[in-house]
């Protein structure tokens, strides 16, 4: 350290020890390393370096989370109108976690049982409705693994990193659904698709 203040800092670090007539302690001494700028934290014209490097390391950090989406969500008519104008349909989404990270973050979550598994809604905007046939409206899909698990490494799509959901459902012509999929350590997803 004293040939580092010596060389790079030119001695601004560390001030010599000096006496002081301390008027409750009688002489002492002052001196020694400069805290703030040397050991607490890097002298002023380091500072921004570090702090960049630190920034970096934050970002990179945040941007391993799971990422939540929904990669798909469409509609196929597969019945004909009922007397009260309402088809069948088919819907099929499929709910992915782009992230590095699984979406219930560790396995320690999952076993504390702090992490909950991703689910999912379809709703009706406005005063539409629908009716499910076949499938439920409401639902889990369990965790998603993240593109850092074995079976996605190094940023590889992975088909265990995909939901894949189906619904038979009833409704009008006209009617727009919503998917809202999501979980608290993932965030939410949303699509929509509009029945024909």
């Amino acid at each position: 350290m004293l040939r580092w203040n010596d060389r790079v800092m030119a001695g601004r670090c560390f001030v010599n020890w000096r006496e002081f007539e301390h008027p409750q302690l009688g002489t002492v001494e002052l001196g020694g390393w400069l805290p703030k700028t040397a050991h607490q934290n890097p002298p002023v014209e380091l500072l921004e370096g570090e702090c960049h490097k630190c920034a970096m390391f934050t970002l990179d950090h945040a941007a391993m989370a799971p990422r939540l989406v929904v990669e798909s969500f469409a509609a196929e008519a597969i019945g004909a109108a009922t007397a009260v104008g309402e088809k069948l349909y088919r819907l099929t989404a499929v709910i992915d976690n782009l992230g590095y990270l699984p979406t219930n973050v560790t396995q320690q979550a999952v076993m504390t049982r702090v992490a909950k598994p991703v689910s999912y809604e379809i709703t009706a905007g406005g005063d539409d409705s629908f009716a499910c046939v076949a499938g439920k409206a409401r639902g889990e899909v369990g965790h998603l693994p993240g593109h850092g698990s074995p079976t996605g490494m190094y940023g590889h799509f992975s088909p265990e990193t995909r939901r894949k959901l189906e619904w038979v459902v009833s409704a009008k012509p006209g009617v727009t659904l919503a998917l809202k999929a999501g979980s608290p350590k993932c965030g939410t997803a949303t699509a929509e698709v509009l029945l024909q």
